[in-house]
């Protein structure tokens, strides 16, 4: 008969088989029951581990305890500090949980405590999931010497070298295991764990953000925007436009804006002291079922100029206060750093022009006839030139060089200093009498006038008129505008007809006069050189190269009739072509010949250019030099 103890035995050890073989399929192992095996060097720590699985985090080192816990939005603090953790710091220790590899390994009795760092009540990270399971569990000891290669892009053959430390594990069944790994983070748990409380005063999404509200000792500045793909527009004191790199750089500032130091207070720091205050107020867009508020930060502004640091406080942290570096400081942003004023924040660009929309352009210069430039839809810009009664007198085709210039120059150029944005009497600068007005027409009549004028002092001053603004451009802006009829013919000196050329004649300074003969029913050429024959010695696609470039000669800027610098220049040409055509009727028949010249000379005043003149030319022109050398490049074998 069986023993009842037998039994007994028997139906507990089945029991235990059963607890085993549950826990096996639960857990896939039993590494907490005998322990888990010694990872291997290259081997992961945690290869299970994920950092969106983490819900708490646990810290204890340098005499505190942490508690984190991700939140809606975040992760906060429920000890020591109920505050908002740092989400860098949050980040860095789960990227350094799940990158912890073994680059060595021992065991806890083998090892010298002292050597390693690891000792009680030193740093130790523990990490939980949202049902509070244990998910990571380690110690972190010194610093190591070595360093360890580690590949910072898995396709890259690139090593980088880093600090290694040593970490023990603490999770049941590896107690026993002691492992240099790659990386450093026992930085952020210095002086009281401090550095895991977030030391940024706001905490939002620049992208997300509808109204940026400045309170200063200047006055009250408001930015907003209806729409995150809309442009940024200050709405008070004035509408204004923004400058888009200044707009990036405030939000950016207040988004990465860190004060030295938090602390805790009972009481506001932004209501001690008597100094001045600064107010920044930041607002999102308001989701479908409530209005968004307003997040404001106060800050103190230190009675001593010479102090660097200033109490503030934010509406959605109470009881921190904040020390923000109100001077610049080395890897901080700080006060100084912040765009806060009108003049720092809005568009400084003279214009904001359409230019697809431009139908008319009006230039009307102190001295000298206006001049207007239109165009119709698909055709090109035209010149014309007003008389004495202001109608259009002569037409051409407008210089396409010169409207660049002009339109670069209204939509690119920015104001050095904005004089004021309520005068009244435009006569301090010079804007009474304007010397210059550019008048903008667009197709939806839409009218934009422009006026400039210079003081007493030379300064140059811009106004568009009908609004008391005044901007101070630089001195040399109006240089770049073209005021002068001349200055808007076409680029084109002459055209060439391929077809009706039947010779030309090219004289260079010491060299013999060449004549080439050209055929273009057959493209043929003969030449001469100082008078004999020197046909066999040409090179026809030298001569074919020159042909190409004398067609359409196209100068970089026309000069005045009267400019002595070029004519004296020109009176004895470094090189000179003459260009012999073919004159037809309408039928096609000869009926005479043409002859045209130019002439070229080096332009000392005029660094990279030649001066150049066609024979009975009004206004001489500046040419590129790469252009006149092309036009005076060796033609014969020979030379």
């Amino acid at each position: 008969m069986r023993s009842p103890l037998l039994t007994l035995g028997l139906a507990l050890l089945t029991a235990m088989v059963c607890a085993l073989a549950v826990w096996l399929v639960q857990r896939g192992n039993l590494d907490e029951i005998i322990g888990a095996p010694r990872a291997e060097p290259g081997d992961l720590l945690y290869p299970e581990f994920r950092p969106d699985a983490v819900a708490r985090i646990h810290v204890r080192g340098s005499g505190a305890i942490a508690e984190l816990v991700r939140a809606d939005g975040g992760w906060r603090m429920d000890q020591p500090w109920a505050d908002r953790a740092d989400s860098r710091a949050v980040a860095s220790i789960l990227q350094f949980t799940q990158a912890l590899r073994a680059e060595d390994a021992g065991e806890v009795a083998e090892t010298d405590r002292s050597a390693t760092g690891i000792q009680p009540g030193g740093v130790r990270v523990r990490l939980f999931d949202e049902d509070g399971r244990r998910l990571a569990d380690y110690s972190m000891g010194a610093g190591t010497p070595w360093m360890a290669s580690v590949r910072p892009d898995p396709e890259s053959d690139e090593v980088e070298l880093v600090p290694t430390t040593f970490i023990e594990t603490r999770d049941r069944g590896r107690r026993s295991h002691v492992y240099i790994c790659a990386g450093d983070i026992s930085p952020l748990f210095r002086n009281g764990l401090r550095y895991l409380r977030d030391h940024r005063p706001f905490f939002f999404n620049p992208a997300a953000t509808r109204k940026v509200r400045l309170d200063t000792p200047e006055g009250e500045l408001s930015i907003e925007r209806e729409h995150p793909s809309q442009p940024w527009r200050i709405t008070k004191p004035l509408e204004l436009s923004t400058e888009v790199r200044a707009m990036r750089a405030l939000l950016q500032g207040l988004h990465d804006l860190q004060a030295v130091e938090v602390r805790d207070s009972a009481s506001s720091a932004a209501d001690s002291g008597n100094g001045p205050r600064i107010r920044i107020g930041l607002t999102p867009f308001a989701g479908d079922d409530d209005a968004a508020a307003e997040t404001t930060l106060t800050i103190q502004l230190p009675e001593d100029p010479e102090k660097s640091l200033a109490p503030a406080d934010v509406s959605d942290r109470p009881g921190a206060v904040f020390k923000i570096p109100v001077k610049p400081e080395p890897d901080l942003v700080s006060l100084a750093d912040l765009p806060l004023s009108v003049n720092s924040l809005r568009d400084p660009t003279l214009t904001n022009l359409n230019i697809a929309s431009l139908a008319t352009i009006a230039i009307r210069p102190v001295t000298g006839s206006e001049i207007h430039i239109s165009r119709e839809p698909g055709r090109p810009w035209m010149a014309a030139v007003a008389d004495e009664s202001g109608a259009p007198s002569e037409t051409f085709p407008a210089n396409e060089r010169r409207l660049f210039e002009l339109l670069n120059a209204v939509t690119t150029s920015s104001a050095v200093a904005f004089e004021t944005d309520a005068a009244v009497d435009m006569a301090p600068w010079g804007l009474d009498r304007p010397v210059l007005t550019l008048a903008f027409l667009g197709r939806d009549n839409q009218l934009l006038e422009l006026d400039f004028g210079i003081d007493g002092r030379g300064g140059t001053f811009a106004n568009r008129r009908g609004t008391p603004t005044v901007l101070r451009m630089e001195d040399d802006f109006l240089d770049v505008i073209p005021v002068r009829t001349f200055e808007w013919r076409q680029s084109r000196v002459w055209s060439i007809s391929k077809v009706d050329l039947t010779r030309l004649v090219r004289l260079r300074t010491g060299k013999p006069a060449e004549l080439l003969e050209y055929d273009w029913m057959h493209e043929t050429w003969t030449a001469e050189r100082g008078g004999e024959d020197a046909t066999p010695e040409l090179v026809r696609s030298r001569a074919n190269f020159l042909l190409d470039r004398l067609v359409g000669i196209e100068c970089d800027h026309w000069l005045a009739a009267d400019d002595s610098a070029a004519f004296t220049a020109l009176a004895e040409p470094a090189l000179r072509i003459s260009v012999f055509e073919n004159e037809v009727d309408d039928l096609g028949d000869k009926t005479g010949e043409i002859r045209r010249d130019i002439g070229f000379a080096p332009a000392p005043e005029h660094p990279g250019f030649f001066y150049g003149i066609r024979l009975g030319g009004e206004h001489p022109f500046l040419i590129d030099s790469e252009t006149v050398r092309n036009l005076a490049l060796p033609l014969f074998e020979d030379e």
